[in-house]
């Protein structure tokens, strides 16, 4: 027999289902799922209160602990199937119901609260409770029937319709990106899914990859060559090995910079082109490199038919380029050039007169013997058109042209014979020469002990022997005064020194230098023209101290010593530089001395050579020397020594022997 409890429950149950089928039809055809949902998701077996006694007209329920059986049987849960509704509408009022007791204190019914509700059945409480049932998620809760009472029109309940197959894109396994079949799993450009593509930029040197759908990347091996190469630079790039790329020294890549006058060399990776030695042909005809890696004409002056060479070009010749070339016939002298400055020497002996040359170029003399004797004096001039003349007084006894005067000329480089200046011209002592604008003047001692004067053209001795008003002891000496000839030497009986110049064909009066007791009247006096018209004289007084005086404006300095210089012997000037003049001597001590004069003063004398004989010369430096002298030798060789840079150098053979005079010359 069944409680009563539960035969008014199903009353109620049966009258509100009929209510709600009345208004809600569409919620039980949407509980049908359902029930198909809780018959696929029946409990086990549970001994529940259902086993109760039957409630009269209500059919009997099958067993409620077989969940499967509650599901199918047309009880009270599926409502369509119930026979009979009029039970229901004669149930109590559904507010008793709700007002009935709880079940749970019904006796002998075990475990009441597990037991659904009735419409718990219907919509199916929360499947989370019932075990083994699938899909469970999708069926809603329904607490008890305050819940079904308020739910939503079952209308409106809507079950998700399971996810439809995906459709076929014609790739099989492959993706379908952008139009194409792609491998996402191996595409750099799909890594992983279409169009997601692996970031950076692929090099020769590191690639991206995509493995598995995930995006990575590989590098070369370190070494591995590059097409990406700089030429010629010793150095090969490559690899690193960690996707970058390195410099590596390839010895094989040579610098070829097209020069052939430079070397393409590679030391350890590292490029030069050092220029190629001086000389190495290079280009056409015969150019060669100059040792700067340049490809020219000339290196040198020998690479030239001028000589001149000058910024790897040949240069025609010229009066200026420091070269003998063209007609000259000295260093930027000679032919259509100014004249050459000449160094001559004249040497005289009882055998014979030596001429030369010197060629400041090749800094050697070049002599010639000359046929003529003197045991006298010989003295030499150099003029300003670059000729030289000698004279020399002739000495042979029983000669008929014993004493003569005779003269010799040096011109185009060759000396000629000697020959007289004109008829019967004798001296009986070393005459004296100067240059003069237009050749040389000389001036001689007489045998009647007057001064004579004479001039040569460069053709002809014009006068050959004027007298000049003056005489004396001893022969004079002669210097330019301006255009002028100046003649000092020692006056009358008094022995006293004196000067004498010449302008306009005529000999003007005498000036004064030195008294008797300062001046040795046995030894002839030197002067020399320093610029314009000043005039230094230079004499020997008693004893062989060395005196000088300077005239300026016409007029004679106060005579003064010239320190630590002695000699008893004549002595040689020669001007070497405005203002300037060298001294030339042989000391009481029988050596070669020098002194030079500068800025109204003396230097020290310096010894030039030992052991000299006779009276020695000097002269104005050529080209690289400041001052030349030249000497005899104990052997009477001819010997000759330079003033450069402030130094004498030892003395030089020029030639010859057994000399007794020597003359030396330079200019102009």
């Amino acid at each position: 027999m069944r409680h009563p409890w539960i035969v008014r429950a199903a009353s109620v149950t049966a009258l509100a289902l009929a209510a709600c089928s009345s208004t809600n039809d569409s919620l039980l055809d949407s509980a049908a799922p359902l029930d198909d949902a809780i018959e696929e998701s029946a409990a086990p077996d549970t001994p529940t209160a259902l086993d109760a006694p039957d409630v009269p007209g209500v059919p009997d329920a099958p067993d409620v602990r077989d969940a499967s059986d509650v599901l199918d049987a047309p009880d009270a849960m599926d409502v369509r199937d119930a026979p009979d509704v009029p039970d229901v509408l004669d149930a109590p009022d559904v507010r008793d119901v709700l007002d009935a007791p709880d079940v749970r204190d019904v006796p002998d019914v075990p475990d009441v609260r597990d037991v659904p509700d009735v419409f718990d059945a219907l919509d199916v409480p929360d499947a989370r409770d019932v075990p083994d049932v699938p899909d469970v998620r999708d069926v809603p809760a329904v607490p008890d029937v305050s819940d079904v009472l308020d739910a939503p029109d079952a209308r409106d309940v809507t079950v998700d319709a399971p996810p439809d197959a995906p459709a076929d894109n014609g790739c099989g396994a492959l993706a379908l990106c952008a139009g194409a079949c792609v491998n996402t799993q191996t595409t750099v450009a799909h890594c992983g899914a279409c169009g997601v593509v692996c970031p950076g930029v692929d090099t020769e040197c590191r690639r991206r990859t995509c493995v598995g759908g995930v995006c990575g990347f590989v590098n070369a091996t370190s070494g591995a060559a590059i097409a990406a190469q700089t030429a010629r630079d010793c150095r090969r790039a490559a690899c690193d090995g960690a996707g970058g790329v390195t410099q590596l020294p390839d010895d094989g890549d040579l610098p070829v910079d097209g020069n052939p006058c430079t070397l393409d060399v590679c030391a350890s990776g590292v490029a030069s082109n050092p220029p190629t030695p001086v000389g190495r042909g290079c280009g056409t005809g015969a150019m060669l490199c100059n040792g700067a890696g340049a490809c020219v004409e000339c290196v040198g002056g020998s690479d030239c038919a001028s000589g001149v060479c000058d910024a790897g070009r040949c240069q025609l010749a010229s009066c200026a380029d420091g070269v003998r070339n063209g007609a000259e016939t000295g260093v930027d002298c000679g032919g259509a050039c100014r004249v050459c400055p000449a160094l001559v020497v004249l040497a005289g002996g009882s055998a014979s007169v030596l001429a030369g040359a010197f060629d400041a170029t090749a800094r050697a003399w070049s002599t010639t013997p000359l046929a003529e004797r003197t045991v006298e004096g010989v003295a030499v001039a150099v003029t300003r058109a670059g000729e030289a003349v000698g004279l020399v007084r002739h000495t042979v006894l029983g000669d008929v042209n014993d004493n003569r005067l005779r003269f010799t000329v040096w011109r185009a480089g060759a000396w000629a014979p000697f020959a007289d200046i004109g008829p019967t011209v004798t001296t009986q002592a070393q005459p004296a020469l100067a240059a003069s604008p237009t050749g040389v003047w000389a001036v001689f001692h007489g045998f009647d002990f007057n001064q004579y004067f004479a001039a040569y053209d460069g053709a002809a001795w014009a006068p050959p022997a004027e007298a000049t008003g003056a005489s004396g002891a001893r022969a004079a000496a002669l210097a330019a005064d301006g255009d002028n000839p100046l003649m000092v030497f020692s006056r009358g009986l008094a022995n006293e020194l004196y000067a004498r110049s010449r302008a306009g064909g005529a000999w003007g009066g005498d000036q004064r230098i030195e008294a008797a007791a300062g001046f040795d009247a046995n030894v002839s006096p030197a002067a020399v023209n320093l610029t314009g018209t000043t005039v230094l004289a230079v004499w020997n007084a008693p004893g062989g101290q060395l005196r000088a005086s300077l005239r300026a404006g016409g007029t004679w300095s106060a005579p003064a010593a010239v320190p630590m210089c002695l000699s008893t012997a004549r002595v040689s000037l020669a001007r070497v530089g405005d203002a300037q003049a060298a001294l030339a001597f042989r000391g009481t001590d029988g050596n070669l001395y020098a002194a030079l004069y500068a800025s109204g003063g003396w230097a020290a004398p310096v010894r030039v050579a030992v052991g000299i004989t006779g009276v020695p010369a000097v002269a104005p430096g050529a080209p690289g020397a400041t001052a030349e002298t030249a000497f005899l030798d104990g052997a009477g060789r001819v010997m000759h020594a330079r003033l450069v840079g402030g130094a004498w150098s030892a003395g030089a053979l020029v030639g010859g022997t057994g000399f007794v005079t020597v003359a030396l010359a330079s200019g102009p």
